[in-house]
């Protein structure tokens, strides 16, 4: 739940969230984390806006590929690893979204294994939540 809340605010942000497998207990934590801040927001969750995949570059790329081409695209995702962090940030160069004026991203700064082999941490880390500073754009 620690990379939610320095983003929300009772305003309406479209904010997505891009988590491991749907079986894996640290994923599902992830979810409830997302859930739970936004709830304590007074945000609608948004199920459109949830997407499973794997903890690994390419799940947040091909995730992060899948969530403009919805009506209303999200202006921020949380993803579940900062490996994932890093797909969704190449997903947003591809379609021209600039980082972080119209997408915010943050990553998770901690991984779990995923089917694929252990994750490793990353030389180029999504930014903490402490030094988050700018909140995502509204709908």
């Amino acid at each position: 739940m620690t990379g939610t809340p320095g983003w929300i605010s009772p305003e309406p942000y479209c904010i997505g969230v891009i988590t491991g497998p749907e079986d894996m207990l640290c994923s599902r934590a992830r979810l409830d984390g997302y859930r739970s801040a936004m709830t304590m927001a007074g945000l609608e969750v948004d199920p459109g806006l949830i997407l499973f995949g794997d903890f690994l570059v390419e799940g947040g790329y091909d995730r992060a590929t899948e969530m403009p081409s919805r009506p209303e695209r999200p202006t921020a995702i949380f993803a579940g690893s900062d490996l994932q962090a890093l797909g969704v940030l190449e997903a947003a160069r591809v379609v021209g979204l600039r980082v972080p004026h119209d997408l915010s991203v943050v990553g998770s700064m901690t991984t779990c294994r995923s089917p694929a082999g252990p994750a490793r941490p990353s030389p180029r880390s999504t930014s903490r939540c402490s030094k988050w500073r700018r909140r995502p754009r509204r709908c």
